[in-house]
C-alpha cells in the first residue's frame, strides 16, 4: 500500500521497499500488471501524504527519487524503462 511509510507503525520502515520490489518484479516476468502505491489491498485509497511528508525533496520529484534508489539497489535500472 506504501512504498515507505508503514502505517501500522505510523513511521517509515524501508523494508516495505522489499514486497514493492517482488511484486514489480513477479510483473516483469508475467505479461504485466499496475502495482498501486497509495491504495490497500481492499482498495481503500490511503494516499501518499505520509510518504511524501518523509522526503528530504518533496513532491513528485523527490518520490521518484526514492523509488529509484530503492529500485536500483533491489532489481537494476537496466530494468527501469520497463516499469512505468
Amino acid at each position: 500500500a506504501s512504498l515507505m511509510w508503514d502505517y501500522r507503525k505510523q513511521s517509515v520502515n524501508k523494508e516495505l521497499y522489499e514486497p514493492v520490489m517482488k511484486n514489480l518484479v513477479a510483473f516483469m516476468n508475467a505479461e504485466g500488471g499496475i502495482l498501486l502505491i497509495g491504495v490497500a489491498d481492499e482498495g481503500d485509497i490511503l494516499g501518499l501524504e505520509p510518504d511524501m511528508k518523509t522526503l528530504r525533496k518533496p513532491g513528485v520529484d523527490g518520490f521518484e527519487n526514492v523509488f529509484n534508489v530503492a529500485f536500483g539497489n533491489m532489481v537494476g535500472m537496466e530494468y527501469r524503462p520497463f516499469v512505468t
